[in-house]
Order: structure tokens, then C-alpha cells, then sequence
């Protein structure tokens, strides 16, 4: 048996489409194919047409444009500081290296 290893080949287990000589035989049916390809490139197509329309119809109302952008908000910013508080800053700052410039004399 290990000089003759047909019994491992069985060409009634096949698919038609291995077993087939000539091209033509090896192609599947129009029934074997299926709608899908037909159906793919229409689809595709609207996707395409539509997506655009959708987006902007969807986002010209004011309310729904701020809550995709408070809902997908993803750099929050710090508070803005008035200009009493920086004026504050600056004097801490100035306070503080004039401090330091006279321990070093």
C-alpha cells in the first residue's frame, strides 16, 4: 500500500471544477455564481453618492453639528484665564526670580 498511494486519490470526491479539462468546464454555472457581483458595484456606487448627502443634510442643523463635535471631542483645552489672572502670573513670576537673583548676590 505505501508503493501505491491511489487509494488517497479519489477523483469522484473532487469538485467539478478540479477535475474539469478545458476552461470552459472548469467555470462555474451562471446559477453556481450568484447575483453578488452584479449587485456589488451599484451598491458601492450609492455609497459613494450618498454618503456626502447624508453628512451634509445631517450636520446643517446647528444643534446636531455641536453634539457630534461635544461627543467626539477628543482635545479638551484649559479654561481660558482671564487677563486679571495673568497679570497675577506675571508678578508671582517676577517676584520669584527676583527672589532667586538676590540669593545669588
Amino acid at each position: 500500500q505505501l508503493q501505491n498511494p491511489s487509494f488517497l486519490f479519489l477523483p469522484q470526491a473532487l469538485p467539478r471544477h478540479l477535475k474539469a479539462e478545458s476552461r470552459e468546464e472548469r467555470l462555474p454555472d451562471e446559477r453556481e455564481r450568484g447575483m453578488a457581483g452584479f449587485w456589488l458595484e451599484p451598491i458601492k456606487f450609492s455609497i459613494l453618492v450618498l454618503m456626502p448627502i447624508v453628512t451634509v443634510v445631517a450636520f446643517q442643523h446647528p444643534p446636531t453639528l455641536n453634539w457630534a463635535i461635544d461627543k467626539t471631542r477628543y482635545v479638551v483645552y484649559p479654561e481660558e484665564t482671564g487677563r486679571a489672572k495673568l497679570e497675577q502670573l506675571h508678578l508671582i513670576v517676577r517676584e520669584a526670580a527676583q527672589a532667586r537673583a538676590a540669593e545669588k548676590k
